[in-house]
């Protein structure tokens, strides 16, 4: 499972001589390639990013003019960027991957039509549309989408003309057909959903706008396992392994973001120990990803905060200004024996980064590193 870290550095190099380094782990703005790729004067943003491997990467570009969206590629890291497909509708949309090949790229239509699901099962060279038929009720606006193989997966929502109207879907045939799981009591009052991830094809986690979910038949039955705190937004699951889940979201009060633990897959929960965050409009809980059993990292909309000690204690490694003028939507990242790049997607101020030791050939003679990254 991917998705992790956030954080700005601003870099400058001076150009003396050539020599082929590595250079020290820093962030390096390279939003200027996606701005060259796009060539336009649309306002968009940066969302759902995910590495194919150690140089192929694929992003979404949400342009705001058309209310659309381009899916780009990078084959060199992020140094450049191509479109590979283009999206004239998508308000509500999603894409997920599955190692190197697999993509799914998920959207909602215009109102009455069916949402539909495009899939590339090469890297993103070829794309396959589904629009009609494919097992989706009408108005149904995807959130999250999480494949456990390269064929079964599962993509969670809501209606659009109803959020508080819960829709879980899963394929078995890599995302051509999908079949709608969750039936749900209406007494329980599931709310929509937010967020989901499987650790095998049966045991699973889903968040939902009043609760935590589980199934462990590959989400054809759920139970509500997690609501301690009335009317909260939960927004992130995470699964480490059979007994370790991670949960994120916002309280009620002051939109106050709180992470949760599990290490007896869900039967009983303990509050992390998250710092205070002074800006409630930058609070809005993202994602909440592990490296292993200490290293974790969790992405707000304008804080990033990391643990290593399992999530007992938490700290705020990064927290936006004004001068960035943006909040942040996502962040992937790809670790390597040699170095560890990480990729961070910006919201609204069009900007992009990536973290890690690059081999070079700029000169590294003067680099000037402002920073506060405390890694």
């Amino acid at each position: 499972m991917r998705k992790i870290f956030i954080y700005i550095t601003f870099i400058a190099l001076f150009s003396c001589k050539k020599e082929e380094v590595f250079i020290s782990p820093q962030w390096v703005d390279i939003s200027t390639s996606l701005l060259d790729s796009l060539n336009s004067t649309y306002a968009f943003s940066y969302s759902d990013i995910y590495y194919l491997d150690e140089n192929s990467l694929v992003l979404v570009q949400n342009i705001y003019n058309v209310v659309g969206a381009r899916i780009q590629k990078s084959v060199d890291a992020g140094s450049t960027w191509k479109d590979v497909y283009s999206v004239d509708f998508a308000n509500n949309f999603t894409m997920t991957t599955y190692d190197s090949k697999y993509v799914w790229f998920f959207t909602d239509r215009l109102q009455g039509e069916f949402p539909a699901v495009i899939y590339s099962y090469d890297g993103g060279l070829n794309w396959t549309e589904n629009l009609t038929n494919n097992g989706f009720d009408r108005n149904f606006a995807p959130k999250k989408a999480y494949f456990v193989t390269n064929e079964i997966g599962w993509v969670v929502g809501a209606d659009s003309l109803n959020s508080s109207y819960p829709e879980i879907y899963k394929t078995v045939d890599g995302g051509i057909n999908w079949r709608k799981q969750f039936n749900f009591d209406p007494q329980e009052k599931p709310g929509y959903f937010t967020d989901i991830q499987f650790i095998d094809q049966n045991e699973g986690i889903a968040s939902s706008s009043q609760g935590i979910w589980k199934s462990t038949n590959g989400g054809n039955t759920w139970t509500r396992i997690f609501n301690e705190i009335n009317n909260a937004d939960y927004t992130s699951v995470f699964i480490l392994d059979e007994n370790t889940y991670y949960i994120g979201g916002n309280k009620p009060v002051n939109n106050e973001p709180f992470i949760y633990k599990s290490s007896n897959a869900g039967s009983s929960w303990t509050e992390q120990n998250i710092p205070s965050t002074t800006n409630n409009d930058f609070s809005d809980f993202i994602s909440i990803n592990f490296q292993n059993e200490s290293e974790g990292y969790a992405l707000m909309r304008g804080y990033f905060l990391n643990t290593t000690n399992g999530g007992n204690n938490w700290n705020i490694n990064f927290t936006i200004d004004q001068d960035i003028r943006g909040y942040f939507n996502d962040v992937d990242y790809y670790d390597l024996n040699e170095y560890t790049e990480r990729l961070v997607c910006g919201f609204s101020n069009y900007r992009l980064f990536y973290y890690g030791n690059r081999k070079t050939e700029n000169n590294t003679d003067s680099i000037v590193n402002r920073s506060n990254d405390g890694l």
